[in-house]
């Protein structure tokens, strides 16, 4: 069990060996996956039942850390009238106040699938410090990536940002189904630029070589005399002044008022079709 905690990511056989190496029995890759998938369970729990603490979740989050933007978006099951999970966007207060006081006015966007038995998108938006490190802003989890979804999280980025001079902002991100649309659609005059390095990705499918990623750097390189005014130590202090307060364990949450909601159902990939086979003539 603790060495599952220590290593969320660890694989089947690397835990058949740890079993053969701590208590020197021999188990087959069958019995390590079945053992394996419990102890998860009960490390983490179940994803379901996870869903039901949501609530309860956002209370705690907002009771900590007052200020701060959570919201969830729930459907209700067309036959039961139960609520459902859909979507979740935070953003803490402290994170707010430290992007605005600290950090440039430039965005990065991205999303991602979440692994796992959880299904839908983890988006996120970051922004850089003054020393050139990853600045997390916002995330929301959503069902998936296209521009609904992106759009229902640059309504909020757009009021928790409080982004009135649109010419001001610069958004970086590759070119996702439905992102370049939907910021055209909230933030139309934000200057929308896409990431260097997803370009050079694809370019190399037909341009490969270093001639092309030599171009690239050689384009992106600046005078080296230049020192923005954001890159300095009182900025730097100014982004990390304020701290995001620590939740509760879920043993110590208070239970919301309201039903709980139920957990989305999972969507199952189609994955590689079967091969038709003939049958020889017998």
């Amino acid at each position: 069990m603790e060495f599952l905690r220590m290593n969320k990511k660890v694989t089947v056989g690397a835990f058949k060996d740890k079993v053969h190496e701590e208590l020197n029995v021999n188990i087959t890759k069958d019995q390590a996956y079945k053992t394996c998938g419990k102890a998860k369970i009960l490390i983490q729990g179940k994803y379901k039942q996870q869903c039901t603490r949501i609530w309860d979740y956002c209370e705690e989050l907002l009771s900590s850390n007052p200020g701060s933007t959570v919201h969830v978006e729930t459907e209700a099951n067309e036959f039961s009238g139960k609520e459902t999970f859909r979507r979740l966007y935070i953003c803490f207060a402290a994170l707010k106040k430290g992007f605005k006081e600290g950090c440039r006015p430039v965005l990065g966007m991205d999303g991602c699938h979440l692994r796992g038995p959880h299904p839908g998108v983890l988006l996120t938006a970051v922004g850089i410090d003054a020393n050139d490190c990853i600045y997390p802003v916002a995330y929301a989890v959503v069902e998936t990536k296209n521009k609904s979804s992106w759009t229902w999280f640059f309504e909020f980025l757009k009021f928790d940002l409080t982004i009135q001079d649109q010419r001001q902002w610069t958004f970086i991100s590759d070119r996702q189904k439905g992102l370049g649309s939907a910021i055209q659609d909230i933030l139309p005059r934000v200057e929308h630029r896409h990431c260097v390095g997803h370009l050079h990705n694809n370019f190399k499918k037909v341009h490969p070589g270093e001639t092309l990623k030599g171009c690239i750097a050689l384009t992106g390189a600046e005078p080296e005399s230049l020192v923005h005014p954001y890159y300095s130590r009182d900025a730097y202090l100014k982004a990390y002044e304020p701290a995001i307060g620590p939740i509760n364990g879920p043993n110590n949450w208070k239970r919301c008022k309201r039903a709980p909601m139920y957990a989305p159902k999972k969507l199952k990939l189609s994955g590689r079709p079967k091969k038709a086979r003939r049958r020889e003539p017998g």
